[in-house]
């Protein structure tokens, strides 16, 4: 067979080109994917963020432009070592990475910051333990406390100065003693270490804290702000000089310096923050300058050796905890002026003068209000000066200031109105242990006293008394001895009323606690007030009082409103009340007679325990029920007589009621039961009838009581628990007479079958 040679296909040229265009392009996207593995692998990774929805932030405003500050990180995101921080996001620059931000992220050991960043949080790069290097952007402005605490490129850094660019952000190590923060000149001299800030054009946040041994500072001149905590517990810093320029103190900044006793705040300083002087050792008379816009919170609390506070004419908020625990704090005043009612003061905050030895005060005039225990624990207290506008012609504004008949001012009150500038609201506290704490004292504009001594008076007017705090305790442990609820607005007879428009009464309630301590309380007036509720505990343990006479807008009073009240007497209730509460009257141990008004349905558990002096008491004749220990260990309690209406009685009632002689009960089907340890302890009652709808007589009912005779009326067998009679003498039980066999033959009543008797 002939071999034939095949001829060749002749190849497309396009085809061809095609070929080698693929293999191309295959060959690229290998050597690319082996690249980019490669890439993605090694630990020199650098990618730039700029357009990746990688943060949360929120927009920051300045005088001129709008930035960004990052203030967060995804959870879910993913760092590189090497992690540059984006120069835009939406557009808009980054100016400030907030607190913490980065904390804690050990991934990290270089980051680029953009050069429009200004501002680094607290702790922003805490515990970033492999950060070696950054760059320092142009505009920083702070860096906050800790910010790159725990890092490897601090760790890196020689014990000593440790700069940011020409920003001072740390001492590391310990200072050698004496040492010095010098604002310029030699810094060579003498032993111990000198820091010169010249050198410096900010300093950050926390660089001396806890320097135990730096003892002198000065602050350059163009410093406008010392930062959160630069010398906090900085323990023998002894002197402070601070040139004018300086605008800002910032929290904690001196806070614990308990050596520092003398500062002089320069004129240029307009904000002291949160704490920036606690417990130091600044002593004697402190002047707050004029220029103050703002005092943080605790700003100087616990200062003991502070003794007067001078508060200037625009100064307007006395911030919470301002002064608190000051305790040589004895005088404040108001601006220079001669009448505190020119001081822009509207504001005292919570606890502001707390522990403090204040004697007296003089309240601005334009304070609106004053908050929880702002003058509570002042040993030294005896009485602040309130203004009153009693010139004032504002419709519909309320007056709360009192005349006698003679048409003269004489108690104690607070003004509230309309666009009146006055004291509306003394919140929780603000008066608590102040144990000499007595008077109130109402002022006209041109400080006229117009008040009694000893004296307070809370108008229906004031909308709003101790807040609306579980424990108010507004004049707890005061010496107060006279509180006045009523209005008394009849009696109102001065020119400067005549135009005023007086209504809208509205305080319906006492604050729970709001007296209690308050030892020295005698009289309470409530007539004619619109006081609907008493609050709990609200004259626990005063001691001094004596009687109370409760008008009818009274409608309830809650738990131990006069719970240890030792002295009181005489109490008369309202008529429109239905409830004596829980421990209303507990160990009230003069209180000698009691009438409830008809309107008097319950008696709540251990109303009237202790009351050791109660002798006599007249149920209402529409109670329905008497609670648990009502009347245990009345011991003077003589007789009790329980109204047919009652439906219900608890457990321990008349419990060692020991000169309970006669007791008799409810007729109303509902009782059918002696409680348990009802009548135990009443040793003097030797005879009680248990009326026919008595069915059951529960366990020590008369328990080591001085029965001798009892009377059964039930028709049939009444229940007996086994040690009902325990400790007793009966010596005769009467039961209806064709009982009289049942009751014998009963295994429950018969160790007592040759007393029983037929009535």
């Amino acid at each position: 067979m002939e071999y034939i040679e095949p001829k060749p296909v002749p190849v497309d040229p396009k085809r061809k080109q095609k070929k080698i265009i693929f293999a191309s392009v295959i060959s690229i996207v290998a050597a690319t994917a082996i690249a980019l593995t490669y890439y993605f692998t090694i630990n020199n990774i650098f990618l730039d963020y700029d357009n990746i929805e990688l943060f949360t932030y929120s927009y920051q405003y300045d005088k001129d432009d709008v930035g960004v500050r990052i203030d967060s990180i995804k959870d879910d995101a993913v760092l590189p070592a090497h992690f540059r921080i984006p120069n835009k996001l939406n557009d808009k620059p980054v100016v400030e990475i907030a607190d913490e931000v980065f904390k804690d992220r050990t991934e990290l050991e270089s980051v680029t910051f953009p050069s429009s960043l200004k501002i680094i949080g607290n702790e922003c790069f805490y515990g970033c333990e492999n950060l070696s290097t950054f760059n320092v952007p142009e505009n920083i402005q702070s860096i906050g406390t800790q910010a790159f605490e725990n890092t490897l490129w601090l760790e890196n850094q020689e014990d000593g100065e440790v700069a940011v660019g020409d920003m001072l952000y740390t001492y590391k190590g310990e200072m050698e003693a004496p040492a010095k923060v010098v604002a310029g000149g030699d810094s060579s001299t003498g032993n111990g270490t000198v820091v010169d800030l010249s050198k410096y054009v900010n300093m950050s946040s926390g660089v001396f804290k806890n320097q135990k041994n730096l003892v002198s500072v000065e602050i350059p001149s163009n410093f406008s702000e010392i930062y959160d905590s630069t010398f906090q517990d900085c323990e023998q810093l002894r002197e402070v000089k601070l040139h004018d320029g300086l605008t800002k103190i910032d929290d904690y900044a001196f806070s614990g310096c308990s050596s520092l006793e003398n500062i002089e705040i320069p004129t240029s300083v307009n904000h002291i923050g949160s704490n920036a002087f606690s417990y130091s050792a600044i002593k004697g008379e402190i002047t707050l300058n004029s220029g103050l816009d703002y005092v943080g919170s605790n700003a100087f609390e616990y200062c003991r050796n502070i003794t007067k506070v001078n508060i200037p004419e625009g100064f307007k908020y006395i911030s919470d905890y301002l002064f608190n625990g000051c305790e040589n704090l004895s005088e404040v005043t108001f601006d220079s002026s001669e009448y505190s009612k020119d001081s822009k003061v509207d504001y005292i905050g919570m606890s502001a003068f707390n522990g403090t030895k204040i004697t007296s005060i003089e309240i601005p005039f334009n304070v609106t209000s004053i908050k929880q225990g702002a003058f509570a624990n002042c040993p030294e207290l005896v009485s602040i000066y309130v203004y009153d506008n009693l010139n004032g012609t504002e419709k519909n504004s309320y007056i709360s200031a009192f005349t006698n008949d003679d048409g003269e001012v004489t108690e104690a009150g607070w003004h509230r109105g309309g666009s009146y500038q006055g004291v509306v609201n003394f919140e929780v506290g603000t008066f608590t242990n102040s144990s000499k704490f007595n008077s109130i004292i109402l002022m006209n504009e041109e400080k006229k006293v117009i008040s009694n001594a000893n004296e307070v008076s809370i108008p229906v007017t004031l909308q709003s008394l101790g807040g609306s705090n579980s424990e108010s305790k507004l004049f707890s442990g005061t010496s107060i001895e006279t509180v006045n609820l009523s209005k008394n607005l009849d009696k109102i007879t001065k020119e400067e009323y005549k135009n005023t428009i007086i209504n809208n009464y509205s305080l319906k309630t006492l604050p729970p606690s709001i007296f209690e301590n308050a030892l020295k309380l005698k009289n309470i007036n409530f007539d004619g007030s619109t006081i609907e509720t008493i609050g709990r505990n609200a004259f626990t343990n005063c001691e001094s009082l004596t009687s109370i006479v409760l008008s009818d807008s009274v409608r309830s009073v809650e738990t131990g409103a006069f719970e240890d009240c030792h002295n009181l007497v005489n109490v008369k209730l309202s008529n429109n009340s239905k409830t004596i509460t829980e421990r209303m009257f507990a160990n009230c141990t003069s209180l000698t007679n009691i009438e409830l008004p008809d309107s008097f349905l319950t008696i709540n558990k251990f109303a009237f325990i202790g009351c050791t002096n109660l002798s006599n008491i007249v149920l209402s004749k529409n109670i329905t029920d008497i609670g648990e220990g009502a009347f245990l260990g009345c011991s003077s309690l003589t007789n009790i007589v329980i109204p047919n209406t009652c439906k219900a009685l608890a457990t321990q009632i008349f419990k060692d009621c020991v000169s309970l002689e006669s007791a008799t009960l409810s007729t109303n089907k509902n009782v059918n039961t002696v409680t348990a340890n009802m009548f135990e302890g009443t040793t003097l009652l030797k005879a009680i009838t248990l009326p026919k709808n008595v069915k059951t007589i529960a366990s020590k009912a008369f328990a080591n009581s001085g029965l001798k005779t009892i009377t059964l009326e039930y028709e049939g067998v009444v229940s007996l628990a086994a040690d009902a009679f325990e400790n007793d003498n009966l010596e005769a039980i009467y039961v209806p007479e064709k009982f009289v066999d049942l009751y014998k033959n009963n295994v429950s009543w018969a160790q007592y079958s040759s007393l029983i008797q037929k009535i």
